[in-house]
Parts: structure tokens; C-alpha cells; sequence
């Protein structure tokens, strides 16, 4: 396996194109956050011969803030100006943000599926990804093609699904929705309508166009310790399922980066270090007993690719066993020394 045919790097265009768009995007987000805090609007209510200020909420939901004086008129006229020049920060951000979509989509540096990506955005709008949730699998190379300024291999990077590991004892955050879409479904269907979850494997939401989204889990550790195996309360919403062999993932190191979708748009992803990638395809890989053979071809593909990545690109990112204490002895003992090096013949 010749892993230098695997990627190919980023041209001086591309590669400048990315990081305005990364820097775009942190902006972007930050300035919704801030908008986010200007839903809904203030009025002066008066009642029984008292005027008062209402603050009304983007649900309706109403509460005083104190009757007419010096305070709460400052106060109103500040939520007043901090909203029209929030409003227009966005509206200048948008039209950067789609003349930047154009460029990149031209430039090809469009990596993520859309669909992948409209899901990520919601459940980072809500505060779930990086949370609560967080990406692995095949979506995971995005994250680490996008920091290291390459395109990585189609054949390593082609999936129709996304996987998406549920943390179950992490503490619940979804404080930008209202109570009744607190549920991983109804942030699905918020970035496509059409997800279903599917009857007989209900950890599985897919949409008309054959898209699937799984919510997975760890082992219970004990195996009969009880875990919250859905996100919210609704009857529809996904039950996700353990997976054998994840958990490490618990104590997995964290890593993130903004990543362009097909149409030029950015994407934050929020998934597992690269080495700690790398490391469980490679075993994966070696699971011939239970593993189908074009599966295992492919582990060993975005394995070796990763940890080449890794070597060539993340010098920083110390990548040798002792460095992998989060996996069990087995699995750190199974790659050939080349493997550590980053490469394969």
C-alpha cells in the first residue's frame, strides 16, 4: 500500500481559501451566539397604572424586568442597538460567507457530504457536538484531511452514513431548543425532515435519500451497570446502541476542526485524536474472524493514511504506544513498526 497515492496536499489556493474560511466560520459562529441572545424583543407593558418592561423570549415566554426607570430605559435601549447591530453583523456575515462558499466550491476543496454537514451544524447550534456527542468513523478524516491541508483518497473517505457516539454519562445540553425538541431525532429532521427512525434498528435514523445517521454507545462497564441510552424523551427519538470494544472512547483525547461540505460551506467537527483513529482501525483491521474482508481492506487504508497524517503533518501529536495507554495492551502491541513510522510498502 503505497500511502503517498493516498492524499494529495493542497495547492497554494486551496490552502488559502480553507483558512479564510475556518476564520470566517469561527466568526460566523460566534456572532449567532450573540444573536441567539437577541430572540424575541422588549416592550413597555403597563398594568395597574405601572409601566413596567417586558422581556419576551423567542417562545413567547414572557418576564418582567422592573418598572419604567432610569435603569430599565438604559436597559431597553441597549437590547434595542445591541439588536440592530447584531442583525446587521449577521446579514454582512452571510453574504462573506456565501461569496466564500462560491470560491471554495470552485477551488474544490468541498469535502464533506451536505447532508453530513447540515446535521453537524444543527447539533453544534444546540451545544450537543463536542458534548454530548461526537463524530467517529469514516466522517472522522475530514476533520484531520482539513487540519493538515490535504485531500485524502476517495476510496478511504466514501461513506453513506454517519456514526455518531453518544457520551451516556455525560450531563444532557441542549439549551438552544425549545422543551419539545429536546431529542436527537428532532434535531435530524430539523437538518433534513424526511429522517426517519427505522422500526427494527432503532439506533438508525435515514432519510428518503438513503442517508443514515447512527447513534452509538460504549459497553456498559460493568455490563449490567444502566445506561441512558437516548438523548431525549420523545417516543420516536433513537435508542442507541453499545458497541463492542468503545470503551476507551470515554477517555479518548478530543479533537476538532472546521471542515468544508460539498457546497463550499464550513463545518465543525468534533471527533477523536487522529492517533487514537488510527490506532483502532488498524485493529479493526485484524478482526479477520468477523470482519468482512472489503471492510478490512478499508480499515487498514484509512489506518495507515491517518497515522502517515499524523507522522508528516502533527508533529506535535506524539504517536507511539506509550502514548495509546487509553487501549488495551492487545491492541497497542498489534501494528508492525512501520505502522508507528506513518508508512507501509
Amino acid at each position: 500500500m503505497k500511502i503517498e497515492s493516498s492524499f494529495i496536499e493542497l495547492n497554494s489556493d486551496q490552502r488559502r481559501a480553507l483558512i479564510d474560511s475556518q476564520q470566517l466560520w469561527q466568526v460566523w459562529t460566534e456572532t449567532e451566539k450573540r444573536a441567539a441572545g437577541y430572540k424575541g424583543s422588549m416592550r413597555w407593558r403597563t398594568l395597574k397604572g405601572v409601566t413596567y418592561l417586558i422581556r419576551i423570549d423567542a417562545y413567547k415566554r414572557e418576564n418582567s424586568l422592573g418598572p419604567i426607570s432610569e435603569e430599565t430605559k438604559e436597559l431597553y435601549e441597549t437590547f434595542l442597538e445591541g439588536k440592530r447591530a447584531v442583525k446587521e453583523r449577521v446579514k454582512t456575515l452571510k453574504g462573506k460567507l456565501n461569496t466564500q462558499a462560491k470560491i471554495n466550491k470552485a477551488l474544490g476543496i468541498g469535502r464533506v457530504p451536505v447532508i453530513a454537514a447540515k446535521v453537524l451544524r444543527q447539533l453544534d447550534r444546540v451545544g450537543l457536538l463536542g458534548n454530548n456527542v461526537s463524530v467517529v468513523g469514516t466522517n472522522a478524516l475530514f476533520a484531520y484531511e482539513a487540519v493538515c491541508g490535504v485531500f485524502i483518497s476517495r476510496d478511504a473517505t466514501a461513506t453513506a452514513d454517519l456514526d455518531i457516539i453518544y457520551g451516556t454519562r455525560t450531563r444532557l445540553r441542549l439549551g438552544a431548543v425549545n422543551e419539545p425538541d429536546r431529542s436527537f431525532i428532532a434535531q435530524l429532521k430539523k437538518a433534513d425532515r424526511s429522517f426517519q427512525r427505522m422500526d427494527n434498528q432503532q439506533y438508525r435514523a435515514v432519510n428518503d435519500d438513503g442517508y443514515m445517521v447512527d447513534l452509538i454507545h460504549p459497553e456498559a462497564n460493568p455490563p449490567w451497570a444502566e445506561m441512558r441510552t437516548s438523548i431525549g424523551e420523545a417516543a420516536d427519538d433513537l435508542q442507541s446502541s453499545a458497541i463492542q470494544n468503545l470503551n476507551w472512547i470515554g477517555s479518548a483525547r478530543r479533537f476538532d476542526a472546521i471542515a468544508i461540505d460539498e457546497q463550499g460551506t464550513p463545518v465543525r467537527i468534533a471527533t477523536i485524536d487522529p492517533r487514537e483513529f488510527a490506532l483502532f482501525k488498524y485493529w479493526m483491521g485484524t478482526k479477520a474472524e468477523n470482519r468482512e474482508p472489503v471492510k478490512r481492506h478499508r480499515d487498514f487504508m484509512q489506518a495507515f493514511v491517518t497515522a502517515h497524517l499524523v507522522t508528516a503533518y502533527l508533529p506535535h501529536l506524539a504517536f507511539t504506544p506509550e502514548e495509546m495507554q487509553t487501549f488495551p495492551k492487545v491492541i497497542r502491541e498489534a501494528p508492525p513498526p512501520e505502522f508507528w513510522e506513518g508508512k507501509i510498502e
